[in-house]
């Protein structure tokens, strides 16, 4: 019989922070989806404790991302001590365990025994000696909603890139905690595009995948966490696909009108404003215009209006029209001349116009205000800034 992988769920145990190690069930006498049973005490490890190696997800052609210090079975489970590489790769699947986003290992093995069960029991095969060949760290979520905020966490872009792709090709499940629903005719399609988890009704506990390459909303999540949904914790598939049915479609459009090309520049408001409608429309049935203020890039009118101030003029001087809390990249003036990469943040807080001027000090200041963690948050940075030359931007 060739090589056989197993994946299963464990926790970590016995975290010592000072050694950076923890202690870890990498396999179970669970019975599996496959009505098998792996015995923890017929593990041959002779072989594998010479060079013991964890791989990502079973991946030969790259470094291993940690050691087993030891690997033993412990009852009906086989454990092992683990202790991780010191890169940010390896670091940051040590932290997806350690907080729970990640709780799968997969274990390769040799079979060398086994006992097939009578048909009609309820074990197809019971395993009593194999040889542990490698086991690995794989990017299956406790739930999706917690492998999107995961996400959210992870600096390394092959992580985070791997992740993405394992929320894209999630079928529609239910956990414990989640129902996952890919919208029809969607699922499949967005292999290579950038994906976002944006929060539909923080009451109800609805999250959703938005393709930010086609400006669509492409799977929904319903948390049954009471914890998470306050006003709603009992969802079930049906009712999750009742739901859909009803709402998916208004929703999407609410969230394609407020979002539209400036998902990288929404602001804490503009999630505020676009969570909002959408609660607004799902209380009574109806989609409420979205308000947006303009303001004129001639004489400075501004006004409020339901129209996309890309599509009206000033009412005093006939110039064009820009919007107030998210300024674009600048339009046509009457006078021929082109704003360039407006990108200021009107809400910030301007100096005494009589204080002493100190470039390399502002520069400081404004750093230290959009870093976290000395990383800088370009976006938030910008922010500071009347306008940057687009052909210059540096």
């Amino acid at each position: 019989m060739s090589k056989v992988l197993k994946e299963y769920l464990g926790t970590v145990e016995d975290k010592l922070d000072k050694e950076g190690t923890f202690v870890v069930a990498i396999s179970t006498e669970d019975k599996d989806r496959s009505d098998e049973v792996l015995r923890a005490n017929g593990f041959e490890l002779g072989n594998y404790r010479k060079n013991p190696v964890v791989l990502w997800a079973h991946n030969y052609g790259e470094p291993p991302i940690a050691k087993a210090l030891w690997v033993k079975a412990v009852a009906n489970k086989l454990k092992a001590k683990l202790k991780f590489a010191q890169t940010q790769f390896a670091q940051e699947i040590k932290m997806l365990y350690e907080e729970g986003f990640l709780r799968a290992w997969s274990v390769g093995f040799m079979p060398k025994k086994w006992k097939d069960g009578e048909e009609g029991e309820d074990v197809r095969r019971e395993y009593t000696k194999v040889e542990l060949l490698e086991f690995s760290a794989v990017p299956v979520p406790c739930n999706p909603m917690a492998l999107s905020e995961a996400i959210k966490m992870v600096k390394d872009v092959k992580l985070k890139e791997t992740l993405e792709k394992e929320v894209k090709e999630q079928k529609p499940e239910e956990t414990d905690e989640t129902i996952r629903i890919p919208v029809e005719g969607e699922e499949g399609k967005h292999e290579d595009h950038k994906i976002r988890t944006i929060t539909i009704s923080k009451k109800q506990g609805i999250k959703a995948l938005y393709c930010v390459d086609c400006k669509k909303v492409i799977t929904y999540l319903f948390d049954k966490s009471c914890k998470n949904a306050p006003d709603k914790c009992d969802w079930t598939m049906e009712d999750a696909k009742e739901w859909m049915k009803e709402h998916s479609g208004k929703v999407n459009d609410v969230v394609v009108e407020e979002i539209k090309e400036t998902i990288d520049n929404m602001s804490d408001e503009d999630w505020k404003a676009l969570e909002e409608r959408i609660e607004g429309y799902l209380e009574t049935g109806e989609v409420e215009k979205a308000k947006y203020k303009c303001s004129c890039i001639d004489c400075g009118w501004e006004t409020e209006t339901d129209k996309h101030c890309k599509d009206i003029k000033c009412d005093k001087c006939g110039g064009t029209m820009r919007r107030v809390d998210r300024p674009g990249p600048g339009e046509e003036t009457v006078d021929g001349d082109k704003e360039k990469g407006i990108c200021g943040d009107k809400g910030l807080s301007l100096a005494d116009e009589d204080r002493d001027w100190d470039a390399t000090k502002a520069e400081k200041s404004v750093r230290d205000w959009a870093s976290t963690d000395d990383e800088i948050d370009w976006k938030k940075y910008k922010k500071a800034f009347v306008w940057r030359d687009e052909e210059n931007a540096e």
